[in-house]
């Protein structure tokens, strides 16, 4: 039953990672022909490609769905050892049923990192990019156009910025409190001032407040540990 479970979560988990990966994927193709700029936030326009470390989020739900399937294996042999009464069979058992509790540790933290945010790779490439610039790279990223992961207060703000060189006015959606969950206090519009609660910090009980930061630690928690 375990085993079933490791793989369904697992199935879930990494269905909902990969399709994030491929939307950002196909986010970066089609903002970088647009621009016809070498760099997009969160992409190397270079190469059309995303920079957002997808990988990191399919590692846990990988090793779930191999965890599920080396434990309904490892049952099986359990089961043949104890009906022929073989000792090896119980020895090798026992053997990869402690290295099956180990791996359930390993696996388990790597979620929790996912689900915190703490992996390394998330930290420097998505949040250490998002949070450059002035104005912060966290506005320059049209979260509306990865809807389908974001909730609709993740692109609640709107941010324009004039394309000198096309002589054009860019329009981007993105959340009103900054990235880092403290409210917007250079330059901030009606709809940011209103997300600001009397310590500088962001008003999260008003539902259309979210920090950029909150924003993917809600997706990440559904990746992590769905």
């Amino acid at each position: 039953i375990f085993s079933i479970i490791f793989i369904a979560v697992g199935g879930v988990s990494l269905a909902i990672a990969n399709s994030f990966a491929n939307e950002a994927q196909s986010y970066c193709v089609e903002h970088c022909a647009l621009s016809g700029d070498a760099y997009e936030v969160g992409c190397n326009c270079i190469e059309e490609k995303t920079t957002i470390p997808s990988i990191v989020f399919q590692t846990p739900s990988i090793g779930l769905i191999l965890l599920g399937v080396f434990s309904f294996f490892t049952s099986i042999l359990g089961c043949v050892g104890a009906i022929r009464e073989r000792q090896s069979l119980i020895l090798a058992y026992i053997c990869l049923l402690a290295m099956i509790i180990l791996l359930q540790i390993v696996f388990g933290a790597a979620g929790a990192a996912v689900a915190n945010a703490n992996a390394e790779d998330i930290e420097g490439p998505l949040f250490g990019v998002l949070r450059q610039n002035n104005p912060p790279n966290y506005k320059r990223f049209k979260w509306q156009d990865l809807s389908e992961f974001f909730e609709s207060a993740c692109y609640a703000g709107t941010f324009r910025e004039l394309d000198v060189d096309k002589n054009t006015t860019i329009i981007y959606k993105h959340p009103l409190c900054d990235f880092d969950g403290h409210c917007v206090r250079t330059e901030a519009t009606e709809e940011e001032e209103a997300c600001c609660t009397d310590d500088f910090d962001c008003n999260t009980d008003n539902p259309n407040c979210i920090s950029g930061s909150g924003c993917f630690m809600d997706l990440f928690r559904r990746i992590g540990l769905p």
